[in-house]
């Protein structure tokens, strides 16, 4: 009992520390503290979207060694007695590239996109159109080529397709109608290599 009224008997005698609210820095102090507190907002608020894309830019990365890739190439070379007209690309039933109303080029990436892994069909169809300068009678023919290509995409991998227009057989004794043809060459590789 002596104990707890010598605490009470202290608690009550002991003066009240007063708390005084922190003084206002001076002025001179203050704007170089607001501009440092807001530098170190900005570099924090920086921070964080570098981390987010950083995290985007390794998913990206990741996903692409994992999707299945399709890059087709278009390669005109017929020469000078054939003029290509037109040029009709379809992946799927899908129209990826048309020239049409347009002039082809002698070499044209067609596509590089990411497909569902499995099984896709290329189409291909190209106008030529006889064009030897020094035979005149060469204009009037007209062909229409087509092929279909069956294209397995695996997970992982880029299958590469070279598609080209091209002049086959002897020039002087080919028959004019056999002389236009296409060539198609598919490769396939893993990505990332």
């Amino acid at each position: 009992m002596r104990v707890l009224f010598c605490a009470l008997a202290l608690a009550v005698a002991a003066p009240a520390v007063a708390q005084t609210p922190p003084q206002p820095l001076p002025p001179q102090y203050d704007l170089p503290l607001r501009e440092a507190a807001e530098r170190a907002q900005k570099a924090k608020e920086d921070t964080i979207a570098l981390r987010i894309r950083l995290r985007e830019l390794a998913a990206e990365i990741l996903h692409y060694k994992e999707d299945a890739f399709i890059a087709v190439v278009h390669s005109d070379e017929l020469g000078a007695s054939f003029a290509m007209q037109r040029v009709q690309y379809r992946l799927d039933g899908h129209v990826i590239y048309d020239s049409r109303g347009g002039p082809v080029p002698e070499a044209l990436a067609v596509l590089q996109e990411s497909v569902a892994p499995g099984l896709h069909s290329l189409e291909i169809m190209m106008e030529v159109r006889g064009a030897d300068p020094v035979f005149d009678y060469t204009r009037g023919y007209a062909f229409r080529l087509k092929k279909t290509v069956p294209l397995y995409a695996t997970r992982g991998s880029t299958a590469r397709v070279v598609v080209a227009g091209y002049q086959q057989g002897n020039p002087l004794t080919t028959e004019m109608e056999d002389k236009p043809s296409m060539k198609v060459s598919v490769t396939v590789r893993a990505n990332g290599q």
